[in-house]
């Protein structure tokens, strides 16, 4: 896998890059997934962030889908590919509106709030998908876990190119692009465990409070210390691997 810094460099020099290859990833996946399939993967989503992958069995999906079992296997051959079309279709959804709003946008903050408001949109409405991506990421293998992982992989490094052309543009100092570009996609996912659409704010104020923090902090125009001076200790990065960091 190419280090980080490399990643970072190519992306600088061509950022277009990504962007061509994650247009091409989106088409190719989302255009296989007609109607009936899609509530097939909304429901077997349902059921995976309730019971887990590993507690479901095909027979709990064709009694929640109302659907025979060989009417099931037309879609998928076995629930491990049940799983990887779940995780394919979010990705390729998720990724083809985001270029959609994109499209056009040239000022980079403009396109990071555009990626961070299309991400949070998504996901607020999809909260079992999101439980499902973060706990059953390792459950698929071989084909499967390349191809998803490729997606994650071409997402990440347009979030990574953004944030490298923001930070060159408006001469920020000090800030690890790795570490922004894993900390914002922390902020994002997390959501999941928190959120409730009942007692917090919808879904366009969720994303306005992430990006603002992310962008401003949570003082705003203020500054704040955390090294050993002003604390009394040293700060340690946890070494989480996220769902988002595969490959």
């Amino acid at each position: 896998m190419a280090q980080p810094e490399s990643i970072i460099e190519s992306l600088s020099n061509n950022c277009s890059n990504s962007l061509t290859t994650l247009i091409d990833m989106a088409g190719e996946s989302t255009s296989r997934y007609d109607q009936k399939l899609v509530y097939v993967l909304k429901t077997s989503a349902a059921i995976f962030a309730e019971k887990g992958f590993h507690s479901t069995s095909i027979r709990d999906i064709a009694r929640a889908t109302k659907m025979s079992l060989s009417g099931l296997y037309y879609y998928f051959s076995s629930k491990e590919e049940l799983l990887f079309l779940i995780q394919d279709y979010c990705f390729g959804t998720l990724v083809d509106d985001c270029l959609r709003l994109l499209d056009g946008v040239e000022d980079p903050v403009h396109r990071l709030r555009l990626l961070i408001e299309n991400h949070l949109n998504y996901f607020v409405n999809n909260m079992d998908e999101m439980k499902v991506l973060s706990h059953e990421a390792n459950s698929i293998s071989g084909d499967f876990f390349k191809k998803v992982n490729s997606r994650k992989r071409q997402y990440v490094d347009l979030v990574m190119g953004l944030l490298e052309q923001i930070s060159r543009e408006r001469r920020v100092e000090g800030i690890d692009i790795r570490v922004a570009t894993f900390s914002l996609f922390g902020m994002m996912n997390w959501i999941y465990n928190w959120y409730s659409p009942r007692k917090d704010v919808d879904a366009s104020g969720l994303a306005q409070n992430i990006t603002r923090i992310f962008l401003s902090g949570f003082l705003g125009d203020k500054t704040t210390r955390t090294d050993r001076t002003e604390t009394g200790r040293k700060s340690h990065l946890d070494r989480t691997v996220s769902v988002w960091q595969q490959g």
